[in-house]
């Protein structure tokens, strides 16, 4: 059996994810660590489980930690350092907040910031050194940015050239 992407696609040659979770957002950093981690999510409610795997083997994923609050929806970003999520649905509406992992050693989500605009279902990518996030469930052009090794607010990148949410 494999797990499912935030998608709905099927991810073969692993097991499982701890939390059982269909719908999960990951981030991975493969550049001298490895690893992929998935967090948040629904499990029958949000949920705050950060799961990892080690993209070398198959198996079962494991227990990294948990981010701050329970979400689904986040924008995932990643360099060979940190894992990055930003915004996300909570029961309580929609977030902006924005944690970081250390990709390399297992731990709880901390507080790196704030996105500007709070969103949810946004599309994160990541170079070395900046994240983006952009649109978003609510049809946004926005585009924000984090400088990923230094803990801050995100701040105004551009626009795209049509509002859009990812995979819509």
């Amino acid at each position: 059996a494999g797990f499912s992407d935030s998608h709905g696609g099927l991810i073969s040659n692993f097991k499982s994810v701890v939390v059982g979770s269909k719908f999960t957002d990951g981030f991975n950093a493969t550049a001298g660590t490895g690893r992929a981690a998935f967090a948040g999510g629904w499990v029958s409610n949000f949920t705050n489980l950060i799961d990892y795997i080690n993209i070398a083997t198959t198996g079962l994923a494991a227990n990294f930690g948990t981010l701050t609050s329970s979400r689904n929806g986040v924008a995932p970003m990643a360099n060979h350092i940190r894992g990055l999520v930003a915004g996300g649905d909570t029961a309580g509406g929609v977030i902006n907040v924005i944690e970081y992992i250390t990709i390399a050693t297992t731990g709880n989500g901390t507080d790196f910031g704030d996105l500007l605009i709070a969103k949810t279902s946004a599309g994160g990518c990541a170079s070395s050194s900046r994240g983006l996030i952009c649109g978003a469930a609510a049809f946004t052009n926005d585009i924000e940015y984090v400088t990923i090794a230094s803990i801050g607010n995100a701040a105004n990148f551009g626009d795209l050239t049509a509002a859009a949410r990812p995979f819509s």
